[in-house]
């Protein structure tokens, strides 16, 4: 799925997530993804401040700061089939923490400790070539 897509099924299926957390959640998503050998978020997060952040998705619900997103905003999205299970274990894992948690809990794993700034060509086509790009935000 493309983040911006998880996104709307997370906010549909769960309440009071602010930005931050949404963040949060489609990272850990994508890790997971990695790690189980299935491509659950194709797309690319970068190394912001307060953790990983997809650009589409942030540029999307940067309105709502630390609020939570309104239910009545989100479009109808649903997660395939083949993926929805281990989807909703994801989140059903993530969800009890605050987005403040999460986002400490991003900076003590290997992903976010291994990204490195980005300076030549060569550095971002490796990091990018693993959806993975380090900027200053």
């Amino acid at each position: 799925m493309k983040p911006i897509e998880l996104a709307y099924y997370i906010l549909q299926n769960h309440d009071n997530i602010t930005p931050l957390k949404l963040q949060k959640l489609l990272y850990y998503c994508k890790v997971w993804g990695v790690v189980s050998g299935e491509n659950l978020v194709d797309g690319e997060f970068k190394k912001w401040q307060y953790g990983p952040v997809n650009e589409e998705v942030y540029k999307e619900f940067k309105k709502y700061g630390d609020s939570a997103i309104p239910k009545h905003i989100t479009e109808l999205t649903t997660a395939p089939s083949t993926q929805k299970e281990i989807i909703d274990l994801i989140l059903y894992s993530y969800k009890p923490y605050d987005a403040i948690t999460l986002s400490a809990m991003t900076h003590h794993e290997d992903p976010w400790k291994k990204v490195k700034p980005c300076g030549t060509p060569a550095c971002r086509w490796f990091h990018q070539s693993r959806n993975y790009c380090s900027s200053r935000h």
